[in-house]
């Protein structure tokens, strides 16, 4: 991955691994930035229940969602920023619990554009999910303001 790369460049022990091949145990764990939102309710189920295997029995998850709001009065809609080198289009679409984001990259080269493209899918989960999970137990859960008001959701767990 380029994140991986830019930290070993940097002097930086780090790698990629999957947390359900991960053996130690953990006193916290912590996933921000919309990482629970990548993943649709069965990656996500196994994320969590391979989070709960690698915490000390009175381990703690801490990790934020998007909330409704989020998505769908935040993300949504079509942004476009453009530099002498480069012009970006982003339009997010919010549907059926899914923020559709396409990403358009028009890269000048000396004589033309180059065109890149790519979409990222994210997924809207209720709080209810999270109150039903076997292995961890949700806690606390606060709502705070990241972008604008109330579009992001603390949520804190504890292994069962």
């Amino acid at each position: 991955s380029v994140m991986i790369e830019e930290c070993k460049l940097k002097g930086l022990n780090a790698q990629c691994i999957d947390i359900a091949d991960e053996k130690q145990k953990y006193d916290a764990i912590v996933s921000i930035f919309d990482v629970l939102n990548f993943m649709n309710k069965d990656n996500l189920s196994a994320f969590l229940n391979s989070v709960a295997n690698c915490l000390e029995d009175d381990g703690v998850f801490i990790a934020d969602i998007n909330t409704l709001y989020g998505f769908s009065d935040v993300a949504e809609g079509t942004m476009s920023k453009e530099t002498d080198k480069e012009f970006l289009i982003v339009d997010a679409e919010f549907h059926d619990n899914k923020l559709n984001t396409q990403f358009t990259l028009f890269e000048k080269n000396s004589s033309h554009y180059i065109k890149h493209q790519d979409i990222i899918i994210q997924y809207f989960h209720k709080i209810q999910f999270f109150q039903k999970l076997d292995k961890l137990k949700l806690v606390d859960k606060q709502t705070f303001s990241l972008y604008d008001t109330q579009d992001k959701t603390l949520l804190i767990f504890k292994k069962k």
